[in-house]
């Protein structure tokens, strides 16, 4: 999933937020729903604050087990672009599975093109390329932000995988402050590497890392069109956490 930057503060009351970097980049008012369930009578107080602040595209990240939500986002015009699937494990041992002629180890500063060239084709499975009111140079191109950002530092670590030096794969490794989990930010692998069990051997770098940082537990989110990267998770032994709903609402 992309960043999210700190928000403005809001009213407690409100019941939209603004998102800033999303707003600036994709150049139209973005927002976001606050909380994760809608009522009839919220609807009308959700379209009434973005038409007051000429909000073009509103986000909301739903619960997927209350039927009123559901039924209130689908009659109010929002159109469902994601299912957010979050995988958990505890056990950080790894399966120690090796891909002959890959190395994975950290990030050096001269490969973070060739992770942002990789970038900008990995995520075609995100809400973004789903919705088509958002243009896809945009939606490549915030990727490899994403990706350069956490290589400079907004990331524990970044793995990078090589073959014969070049890089052919990548994973980004936050940790929650809160609960000072690891996760799996961003996974990907370039176009003619894919199918060779290059994100196995990131997902095992990640495990293993996590392990040496002794955190309690890793996770990561991914869609839940994508059964490739379920089923890669789910071999390196993570489990559901959660699945929530993403809205799109667009006003213009």
């Amino acid at each position: 999933m992309p960043p999210t930057p700190p928000q403005q503060p809001t009213d407690a009351n409100e019941p939209c937020q603004r998102m800033a970097w999303d707003s600036d980049y994709f150049g139209v008012e973005v927002a976001r729903v606050v909380g994760d369930t809608l009522t009839p009578d919220r609807v009308p107080l959700i379209d009434d604050w973005c038409r007051r602040q000429r909000v073009a595209w509103l986000n909301f990240l739903a619960r997927s087990d209350d039927a009123q939500t559901t039924r209130c986002a689908e009659s109010a015009g929002f159109h469902q672009t994601d299912l957010r699937v979050t995988f958990e494990t505890r056990s950080l041992a790894g399966q120690g599975r090796a891909t002959p002629h890959v190395d994975v180890g950290p990030v050096r500063e001269t490969e973070i093109d060739a992770l942002r060239d990789i970038a900008r084709t990995s995520y075609r499975d995100s809400r973004f390329y789903y919705d088509p009111r958002v243009p896809r140079d945009r939606a490549d191109e915030l990727f490899a932000i994403w990706t350069a950002k956490d290589c400079r530092g907004a990331a524990a670590t970044v793995l990078v995988a090589r073959q014969a030096d070049r890089p052919i794969g990548y994973a980004t490794c936050p940790i929650d402050p809160a609960t000072g989990w690891g996760s799996i930010g961003l996974l990907g692998v370039a176009e003619d590497a894919r199918g060779r069990g290059v994100g196995a051997a990131l997902v095992d770098s990640a495990l293993a890392w996590a392990a040496e940082r002794q955190l309690p537990g890793l996770t990561v989110v991914t869609q839940g069109r994508n059964v490739t990267a379920q089923r890669l998770y789910q071999r390196a032994g993570f489990v559901t956490r959660s699945l929530q709903l993403y809205y799109h609402k667009w006003y213009v």
